[in-house]
Parts: C-alpha cells; sequence; structure tokens
C-alpha cells in the first residue's frame, strides 16, 4: 500500500469484530513490530537515563552546578530536550516521502534524546520514587494494552474525547506556569494519567485494526514505527504524571 496518511490512524473506525484468520495473523505480526519498536525505543531510553544519570562526567555536559549550589542547565540539555520536536514534525509530515529505515531511526534518535533529558530526574527524585513510578506506569499500560487488544467495545468516540483531554492539559500546565499552584498541578497529573491511560487502550486498539488490515507493505512496516511512537509518548506521559504524583508524597 503506497503513499498511506498516517492522520487516517487517528480518524478510522476502530471496528474489527468480523477478523478473518488471516487477518489476525497479520495482526499478529504488525503488533509484534510495533510492541517490539517501543520496547526498544524504552530500553534506549532507561539505558541513556541510567548511563547520564549516574555518571557525574557525562550528567556535567548537561547540567552544572555554580559555587552558590544552583544547577544550571546547559545548552547541550537544552539541545536534548527541544531536538526531539524536530523529529517530531519530521516523522508525521515526512512519514510518506521517509523509508522505513529512516523513520526507525529517528524513533530511536527521539528515544535517545528523551532518555539523554530524563536523566536529570534522577537528582530530582529518590531512586525509589523513579522505581515505583515506572513500574506503576508499567503495570497501568500494560492493563490498558490488554483492554485494548481484548475489548469489542469501538473506542473511536472515546479517543477522540481523550484527544482534547490532552489539549486542555497542555492549556492547563501553561497556566500553571504563572500561577505555580501545588494543589493545581496535582490535579493536572491525576488527570494526565487517566487521560494518557485512556490513550493507551485506544491506540492499542487502533494498531490492531490497522494490523488486520495490513498487507506487509513497507508502509505498513512504516506504519508500525508510528504506532510505536504514539505508545511510547503514552508511556512516557503516564511514567512523567506519576512521577509527579509520587514525588510529591514521598
Amino acid at each position: 500500500m503506497s503513499n498511506f496518511n498516517f492522520n487516517n490512524f487517528n480518524n478510522r473506525s476502530s471496528n474489527i469484530e468480523n477478523i478473518t484468520p488471516q487477518a489476525a495473523a497479520r495482526t499478529r505480526s504488525l503488533m509484534t513490530y510495533t510492541f517490539g519498536w517501543m520496547t526498544l525505543g524504552l530500553v534506549i531510553s532507561t539505558i541513556l537515563t541510567l548511563v547520564f544519570g549516574n555518571s557525574a562526567e557525562l550528567f556535567s555536559y548537561l547540567v552544572t552546578v555554580d559555587e552558590t549550589g544552583r544547577l544550571h542547565r546547559t545548552i547541550l540539555y537544552w539541545a536534548v530536550l527541544l531536538s526531539p520536536l524536530a523529529f517530531i514534525l519530521v516523522m508525521n509530515f515526512g512519514f510518506n516521502k521517509l523509508s522505513f529505515g529512516a523513520l526507525l531511526t529517528l524513533f530511536l534518535a527521539y528515544a535517545a534524546c528523551t532518555g539523554i533529558s530524563l536523566s536529570v530526574i534522577l537528582i530530582q527524585y529518590e531512586a525509589a520514587t523513579v522505581a515505583k513510578a515506572f513500574g506503576s506506569a508499567a503495570g497501568l499500560f500494560g492493563l490498558m494494552a490488554i483492554v485494548g487488544v481484548t475489548t469489542k467495545t469501538d473506542l473511536t468516540s472515546f479517543g477522540r474525547i481523550l484527544g482534547i483531554g490532552v489539549v486542555a492539559i497542555f492549556i492547563a500546565m501553561l497556566i500553571n506556569m504563572f500561577t505555580q499552584s501545588p494543589a493545581f498541578d496535582y490535579l493536572i497529573s491525576v488527570i494526565g494519567v487517566a487521560v494518557f491511560t485512556g490513550l493507551v487502550a485506544y491506540n492499542v486498539q487502533q494498531v490492531k485494526r490497522i494490523s488486520a488490515e495490513s498487507d506487509g507493505s513497507a508502509s505498513y512496516m512504516k506504519l508500525s514505527v508510528m504506532a510505536a511512537f504514539t505508545l511510547y509518548l503514552d508511556f512516557v506521559n503516564i511514567f512523567l504524571f506519576l512521577l509527579r504524583i509520587f514525588g510529591r508524597r514521598d
């Protein structure tokens, strides 16, 4: 299938009740690739977070400490923090033109930059808090992924509502940058966990539907990377919101 428009991934109905055995086999294949790429991205992010967070020399390239003990983020930190925005734009708008290899490379580069930028959480939170947030995120993600695969309910309308919720969270976070309200921040974090947890089920169902239509072409292989990228973002957001919640309690 050529010139596949990835925007259709989020716009078409996800009703997949009458799936054939052949489609079921294709579904398992493409979903395996999707979760494989996602897992690879998370492994890369985790390794780089731990490496940079536990190496004083490497961490000094990201954050420096002045005589008063204040932390200052370096140009490299801002580069690895903001460069993923460029990756997102290139991956989405260049989906039809990029090769499978190029798309996968961009995703893994995004995961690497995210891992490096997240290394600062190891000085902001206790290791036990980070581990608890990561484990809880993994549990919630796994549970909702199972829901997305097994539910017979069409989650398309649900996904659209959650999409609006993501925009609302972003606006609320911008507002709280000025108000600096701890209570509001906690509320945003709780809603954020709920919204992105729900999106896991919706996005997994979308992956299942698209996988059932897969013809094994390069376009569908590229779609497995984009689907992995979407699920990767769901997981990272759940983790970060949980970290803010647990960090307040510990």
